[in-house]
């Protein structure tokens, strides 16, 4: 039981992996990354074309651990991983993005197309409400969970690679506005899946002094085939080629509309640029779809508990693991119901309906506001859905096509308020999920970072003000 609490957290933690750009959601200069938020954004930039040659971003979260006394600005040569103690649920989050050549064309006035790479993880880990320390053996730990029903954990890993297309159009316009929809097509192969559950263990108490008796309990964990192709023997290359050797294809849908409302003394005869409104405001429906893996031959089912399993027993049995074979070994000692699992299984993607307004000010400043609705719900027996952390945001910014602050005030799934910095220079940009990072003691995992380095036109399109000729009929 410990030794399956600690991975399920573990794998969380220290898993880098989500498609979050914060700061630039809704502005009309994220040109080829507006995706992000909705593929109708495309349409918003006021450049022919733009190019973000790459990208990354990680986002970590956690109430298990912390780094002590460590942030970006200390100079401690010694970083100490601190367990927290207690009875609480706990959690450990992780997404990460990288984006890959990201080209967005217009091909009209009302008309725009983008494609891109990306490599995308996510990974979710969430416990019920128990007691745990890590100076406790599963003697300790027993014996200050009498009293709990119930224990159950599960965490999700999915990561994948996806080529992306999208397509974005005006569909009706007038002096007042004008709506567009854009739709995005990924076509995704899956690179590593992984899941494990834990649910309905129960101890009680037993005739020994100090000792309890394990008297059920429920384990199920799969983790995709391709890990079984790593051989220590072969070359770093033939490893990596054999791990990516028909692994599945996938396809993703996202789609989104917006309604663009133009500033009320625009003159009937004036066309405003794309990036030249009073507000506007999005919903969009992001990363719809699964990935698909086949089982490794090591993955496996345990249901109930023999009888007189003793928790003194399971630390013999399950202390000095480190491979999965010894973990089946383990289980089937003491489970009434040992199984193997084949056959495929698959992992939902983070799909969620996002609805954003943006409000345009004079000499450049926007505030914007988000709202993020995950459709995957996790829960302590959930085993086959993906999370994204952000419920709402708050986002103000100065920016103009060349430059840009901003200041996202993000509002996550586990309840925490993270204030974030992020800064744009010609074709780089810089960001901070929670400033925590920088001047915290007991910032870390909690946050998270993003950068972008991306190529804008020289020919910027010019605002033109001034009025159309009259056409005779």
């Amino acid at each position: 039981m410990r030794y399956l609490l600690t991975i399920l957290l573990l794998i969380a933690a220290n898993t880098g992996t989500a498609q979050n750009m914060q700061a630039i959601h809704g502005s009309p200069y994220a040109g080829s990354m507006a995706i992000d938020y909705n593929p109708a954004g495309i349409l918003n930039a006021p450049f022919k074309w733009d190019v973000t040659i790459i990208g990354a971003q990680v986002k970590t979260m956690s109430n298990g651990f912390y780094l002590d006394r460590y942030n970006l600005l200390s100079s401690s040569d010694t970083v100490y991983v601190v367990g927290k103690d207690g009875y609480y649920s706990r959690y450990a989050h992780a997404s990460a993005t990288i984006n890959l050549f990201h080209i967005r064309y217009q091909l009209s006035k009302r008309s725009a197309i983008s494609v891109g790479g990306n490599v995308r993880s996510y990974t979710n880990a969430v416990t019920s409400p128990l007691y745990y320390s890590d100076s406790l053996t599963f003697t300790g730990i027993a014996a200050r969970n009498l009293n709990t029903p119930s224990l159950s954990a599960a965490a999700t890993s999915n990561t994948w690679a996806e080529l992306t297309m999208a397509y974005a159009r005006v569909l009706s316009s007038n002096t007042f506005g004008r709506w567009q929809a854009g739709v995005q097509l990924s076509v995704m192969r899956a690179i590593s899946g992984a899941y494990a559950t834990v649910s309905n263990v129960q101890f009680e108490s037993s005739a020994i002094p100090g000792n309890s008796l394990l008297t059920n309990g429920y384990a199920q964990y799969g983790y995709s085939s391709n890990y079984d192709r790593l051989d220590s023997n072969n070359s770093t290359f033939t490893n990596i080629k054999n791990f990516m050797r028909g692994m599945a294809m996938n396809v993703g849908v996202s789609a989104g509309i917006e309604y663009v409302r133009y500033w009320d003394d625009a003159g009937p005869f004036i066309e405003p640029r794309p990036d030249d409104y009073n507000w506007k405001l999005s919903v969009a429906l992001l990363d719809i779809g699964t990935n698909t893996f086949t089982y490794s031959g090591r993955s496996a089912q345990a249901v109930g508990v023999k009888p007189n399993t003793y928790a003194s027993s399971l630390e013999n049995k399950f202390n000095n693991i480190d491979r999965a074979e010894g973990l089946n070994d383990s289980l089937r000692s003491i489970a009434q119901s040992f199984r193997n699992l084949n056959g495929r299984f698959s992992l939902r993607n983070p799909t969620r309906l996002v609805i954003n307004f943006d409000k345009q000010f004079d000499n450049d400043y926007f505030l914007n506001a988000e709202l993020q609705l995950n459709t995957n719900r996790l829960h302590n027996t959930l085993h086959y859905n993906s999370q994204e952390t952000t419920i709402a945001a708050v986002t103000a910014r100065k920016e103009t096509s060349k430059w840009g602050v901003y200041v996202p005030l993000q509002y996550t799934t586990t309840g925490k308020v993270w204030l974030g910095l992020a800064g744009k220079a010609g074709p780089l940009l810089i960001g901070l999920h929670n400033l925590s990072w920088l001047f915290s003691k007991h910032g870390f995992p909690n946050g998270g970072a993003y950068v972008s380095l991306r190529i804008i036109p020289g020919n910027r399109k010019e605002k033109d003000n001034s009025l159309a000729c009259p056409t005779a009929n």
